[in-house]
């Protein structure tokens, strides 16, 4: 809950304040790590494998969406 929560709150946020180019590198970020991720784990482990990589995809986007809004917003803007 609290990745989902963050994903959606920051890159809101980000979208808010003009970023929107970082929000799109973000999804194909997150894109990449759920193929990535998919391609090992979906065959070793087929529907936990599919679960966990949509765990790793949305931890992905949520810590580097709030990195980036860390970065872009706060360490910038001191």
């Amino acid at each position: 809950v609290f990745s989902w929560f963050t994903k959606t709150l920051f890159s809101h946020i980000l979208g808010a304040i003009g970023k929107n180019n970082y929000n799109v590198y973000i999804g194909a970020v997150s894109v990449l790590a759920l193929v990535l991720s998919g391609i090992y784990l979906i065959p070793n482990y087929h529907f936990d494998g599919l679960v966990y990589s949509t765990i790793i995809s949305l931890f992905v986007s949520s810590f580097s969406t709030f990195a980036v809004f860390y970065w872009v917003y706060i360490i910038k803007n001191k």
